[in-house]
């Protein structure tokens, strides 16, 4: 028989029975097969090859006796003690694997011109079951993506040839990227980033609050600094001193709006009315009136309607943003509306927020995100202005905090409006069961890591594009840098093998150049 690429003969087994939703097949006992693999099953008159995942494997034998394997384990067990060696008659026929898989589709045709279909049929009685070869991967083509982040995965083996990635037309579509602690969100963030550099077809803001974007972050691991488009395609601001060209982050007062501080502190119902009444008689000064103004000033101005006690918290407050060495009262100084240009040129823009406190790292976020989105959406009245602007996307790290403290913000509006306006978020989270279902439910791309609590995995599962309920135990134990890849393009979740970032810069170097497409190309 003909050989794969691992070394083993191409053909496992064949199928034996189950239906639509479920493929059952009798596997030689001594071929290697692991969960999540991608097999073919060749229906014998050849007119379908049927996409198969493994979602379980288990021990099979041809014995009639109840009890016959217990009874041959002691037996084995007994020849042990003895130290003699105990036979099974004609165990490579009479034991087998019994191999559980979940069809995904099949295809029809050869080649470039595969038409892949839902699984609405089943293969034909004893249809053979092999390994996928490049061939029967050729029709993944079109639904790869061309923001690379990895290659195919199948099981424990990489397919180098087949790169997997999420489409950067629906980049703008949210979406979220989940995985326990220690199995490689940072490392997928900074491949995308890397790719996005390349590619220059979206603008990409990464609202980092770890600091670890920049320059690895730890002995050995590389930053966004460090990639070859660096000089041109990446633009850096911070909050604290880095060894690297960057901006001090500033934000103006008049960028500053009620719902920012409303995320920042609990208020009662007659300080949020006292919020409000500043708001509809200042408008973008209202944060500078506070600050200017002392409580009895206020009082007065608005006859006597608010409590001392109301006007004094809600003055200290806005106190404590004027204190912080991120807000400036001179618009001109502030940096969103480069960062906004920034990203309308396609380039990826890193806010490092490391040297910021967590209120302080919520108000920058939201300012920033808030920049984006009403420009965004200023350009949409504008046809011809807003073709030309490539889709933005927004990553927040540890996205459930901003979820779960800004109900009324900015973020939630952007889940709910932004694909609209080319804004998209992308929410980076261990706890996915955190973040509200309403707008988990918004992100029509996922990028699953390793997931350890099942309440995260169900989470996921019922907002997924593609049907990822039969691969729970599969989530559970991918390993570092593994994952799937769930979009509104995918056939089904992709299984992926996420580059490291270091190794896929050192394939760069001496990589020629490419030519930049058009950032916006049928988006209406």
């Amino acid at each position: 028989m003909a050989k794969d690429e691992i070394g083993t003969d191409v053909s496992l087994g064949r199928i034996t029975g189950r239906d639509v939703t479920e493929i059952v097949f009798r596997a030689y006992r001594n071929r290697d097969i692991f969960l999540g693999e991608m097999l073919i099953g060749e229906c014998a008159e050849g007119r379908r090859r049927f996409i198969l995942r493994v979602i379980n494997i288990m021990h099979g034998s041809e014995a009639s006796e109840a009890g016959w394997a217990p009874k041959t384990a002691g037996a084995f067990m007994d020849g042990d003690a003895r130290e003699e060696e105990y036979h099974v008659y004609d165990a490579d026929r009479r034991l087998y694997n019994h191999v559980v898989c979940a069809p995904l589709g099949y295809l029809l045709g050869e080649g470039d011109d595969a038409e892949f279909r839902s699984p609405k049929t089943i293969p034909t009685h004893f249809s053979r079951v092999r390994r996928a070869s490049d061939r029967d991967y050729r029709f993944l083509e079109r639904y790869l993506g061309d923001v690379k982040l990895g290659s195919l995965r199948s099981g424990e083996h990489v397919i180098p040839s087949v790169p997997v990635g999420i489409d950067s037309g629906v980049i703008c579509q949210h979406m979220g990227v989940f995985a326990t602690t220690g199995m490689g969100k940072s490392n997928l963030m900074k491949r995308m980033a890397g790719a996005i550099m390349e590619s220059g077809k979206a603008g990409l803001l990464i609202l980092d609050p770890h600091g670890e974007y920049i320059d690895g972050g730890k002995d050995g691991l590389k930053g966004l600094v460090h990639h070859p488009k660096a000089g041109t395609n990446l633009d850096i601001f911070v909050t604290r001193e880095v060894a690297a060209n960057a901006s001090d982050i500033r934000i103006s007062t008049s960028e500053i709006k009620v719902q920012d501080m409303q995320n920042l502190w609990q208020f009662s119902d007659p300080q949020v009315e006292l919020l409000n009444a500043v708001w509809s008689r200042e408008r973008d000064g209202w944060l500078d009136y506070l600050m200017d103004n002392d409580t009895q000033t206020i009082f007065q101005a608005f006859n006597e309607q608010f409590h001392e006690g109301s006007i004094g918290v809600v003055g200290r407050r806005a106190a404590v943003l004027a204190s912080s060495p991120f807000v400036t009262r001179d618009g001109r100084i502030s940096i969103t509306k480069t960062i906004v240009e920034k990203l309308h040129q396609g380039k990826v823009v890193l806010v490092d927020l490391s040297g910021a406190s967590e209120r302080e790292e919520l108000l920058i976020s939201s300012v920033l995100a808030r920049a984006v989105f009403q420009e965004n959406s200023r350009l949409f009245r504008d046809k011809a202005a807003f073709k030309s602007i490539p889709p933005c996307l927004i990553a927040l790290e540890e996205a459930q905090r901003v979820f779960e403290r800004a109900q009324g913000g900015i973020f939630p509006q952007i889940a709910r409006e932004g694909r609209k306006f080319k804004t998209g978020l992308c929410a980076i989270s261990q706890q996915p069961k955190l973040i509200d279902t309403e707008v988990i439910s918004q992100f029509n791309t996922l990028v699953i890591l390793g997931l350890a609590d099942r309440q995260d995995r169900e989470r996921l599962a019922g907002s997924a594009r593609q049907d990822i309920s039969r691969l729970d135990y599969e989530i559970q134990t991918l390993m570092t840098g593994e994952g799937l890849v769930t979009g509104p393009n995918t056939p089904f979740a992709l299984p992926l093998k996420v580059d490291l970032y270091e190794t896929y810069l050192a394939g760069m170097a001496g990589k020629p150049e490419r030519k930049r497409k058009s950032a916006d190309k049928g988006f209406f």
